[in-house]
């Protein structure tokens, strides 16, 4: 048997497997020792996916989730353009610590087919953290979340950052996110998106921002149902799970009311970087 052990923002998995797991980009940065008895222990079984008579409770074009005997089937489809439709090739089933991934696909397992069948948003719920939609910069021992949907400039605020005052680059479209007593804390993960910018670092968040392209330049604080209303449109998680849902609203209740949440109404240039420095005093 393979094992690999992955410690991802922090959520420590042991992916094991009776033939090799190929390794692509990012996920490597993230490999850890496996002496450390994990949060979730991953068997990876090469077999047609059960095939359940339970209810369909939700079906999309890159996932079905049917509940059969209590027990959660979560299944995972590739798109086929050839003939344009999309085919089911893993199956995810979590019983407490223990997570049974059945592989039905005729090609060596890579570990970015196996974690995008995992729901890795739902695991970090799981353990009251969460997956933000944001860019993750690194300034000094802090860390700033451009945070927000797509075209609203979070992208390109987080690129001014390391332009004129030399941020680094943590991840460029994802960071976990956890809420201590300390404070809120972002954690680097491997999912970024199309940015290609993933580095295994965690920081200190001195705010959560959220950009918006404007005439002119000005930063303000979100009040608490402002800031939830913005969070909650950022989480990734099983959106037709009611416990995991329930779960994304309480971590973004707490994070709107306790971490420092801003609007920024922003032009795409240096004076955006100096407004908002001005305002978070850097």
């Amino acid at each position: 048997m393979y094992r690999k052990a992955y410690l991802i923002g922090d959520v420590r998995l042991w992916l094991e497997s009776d033939e090799p797991v190929a390794d692509s980009d990012f996920f490597p940065l993230f490999r850890t020792e496996d002496a450390v008895p994990p949060d979730y222990t991953v068997r990876v079984l090469r077999r047609p996916l059960p095939d359940v008579p339970g209810k369909e409770t939700s079906n999309t074009n890159h996932r079905r989730t049917v509940v059969f005997n209590g027990i959660i089937y979560r299944y995972t489809n590739f798109s086929d353009a050839a003939r344009l439709i999309n085919v089911p090739y893993a199956c995810a089933v979590r019983q407490r610590k223990e997570i049974t991934l059945w592989v039905d696909y005729d090609a060596p397992f890579w570990d970015t087919m196996l974690f995008d069948a995992l729901d890795l948003p739902d695991l970090f719920l799981e353990k009251g953290a969460g997956l933000l939609h944001a860019a993750f910069v690194g300034i000094g021992k802090t860390g700033l979340l451009f945070a927000g949907q797509k075209g609203q400039g979070k992208t390109t605020q987080a690129q001014l950052w390391e332009r004129f005052r030399r941020a680094e680059a943590i991840n460029g479209d994802r960071a976990e996110v956890r809420l201590t007593e300390n404070g809120l804390t972002a954690l680097g993960v491997p999912l970024c998106g199309s940015s290609g910018v993933c580095v295994n670092k965690s920081a200190s968040v001195r705010a959560i921002v959220f950009p918006f392209r404007s005439l002119r330049n000005s930063v303000s604080p979100l009040a608490p149902m402002e800031a939830f209303k913005l969070l909650i449109g950022c989480f990734s998680y099983t959106e037709s799970d009611p416990a995991m849902q329930e779960k994304a609203v309480i971590l973004a209740e707490r994070i709107a009311e306790n971490a420092p949440c801003l609007r920024l109404e922003c032009l795409p240039d240096e004076t955006a970087v100096t407004a908002l420095s001005a305002a978070l005093g850097l």
